[in-house]
């Protein structure tokens, strides 16, 4: 199990790495392209993904642990940040390509 969760928690690090990646990208664009929203929702999805893993890699082992020691297994952890992660992902796919030009167009005015 341990080398179960080493490969997770790398996992997780590579996954947060790329989505830090593609946060830095649609950041530097000056017009947000939807091909840039659809890398970061992607990245975003995929280390959701891989804490979701670990955290059920973690809950299975604190159940077995339970299991041989006797003792009650807690109840399941409502996730710290899911919710949060979920709220960005659902924010994430309601930007249509007409919000990011006029957005866009208008911050290009602005400077002007």
């Amino acid at each position: 199990m341990e080398m179960e969760m080493e490969s997770r928690v790398d996992s997780m690090a590579a996954a947060y790495d790329e989505l830090v990646d593609a946060v830095a990208a649609l950041i530097a664009e000056p017009v947000r392209t939807p091909a840039a929203i659809n890398r970061l929702n992607s990245r975003l999805h995929a280390f959701v993904v891989s804490c979701d893993r670990a955290d059920d890699l973690v809950a299975a082992a604190t159940n077995q642990l339970a299991l041989h020691t006797g003792a009650a297994a807690p109840p399941p952890s409502p996730g710290t940040g899911a919710g949060r992660l979920d709220a960005l992902l659902q924010a994430l796919q309601a930007i249509s390509p007409e919000d990011l030009q006029a957005k866009d167009t208008a911050a290009a005015d602005n400077n002007n």
